[in-house]
């Protein structure tokens, strides 16, 4: 993730952990927009190839949530929703907002089904979001 004094990605990145029964990633951002849209990328990554995803069709994601672990496993929660009911996997994700317990902003994808793992939920099982020299990191399990 983080490299030796590098700048870190305003996108955010992530990596899969290992885990017993389940998927996990960690993820890493300069900001907490960008590690929530890295969290949505590592989600969508463990169903599908992410560099086969055409972004075309944008769908709006509003989430409310009482502290940033529940907004962001609302946040994903909701992408998972619109998965399912349109058939769609999402590849480039922007928020707009994110403030106060509430989250604005925008998944683009395309159809398609999970050619991977087929993500259940986004769990608060070990969940974690802090900040660590500068950058925000998080550790996110999914149910599979």
């Amino acid at each position: 993730m983080a490299g030796t004094g590098a700048r870190p990605d305003p996108e955010g990145t992530f990596v899969e952990l290992p885990h017993t029964a389940d998927r996990a990633i960690a993820v890493e951002a300069g900001s907490l927009p960008g590690l929530f849209a890295a969290a949505a990328r590592g989600m969508f990554s463990l169903m599908a190839d992410l560099e086969r995803i055409q972004p075309r069709q944008p769908r709006p994601v509003h989430v409310e949530g009482l502290d940033l672990e529940v907004l962001l496993v609302g946040w994903l929660s909701e992408l998972l929703y619109l998965h399912e009911a349109y058939r769609e996997l999402y590849a480039r994700f922007e928020v707009v907002r994110l403030e106060a317990g509430r989250l604005e902003a925008v998944a683009w994808g395309e159809p398609g089904l999970p050619t991977k793992a087929k993500v259940k939920a986004a769990t608060y099982h070990n969940l974690s979001i802090r900040q660590e020299g500068g950058l925000w990191r998080a550790t996110i399990v999914f149910d599979v």
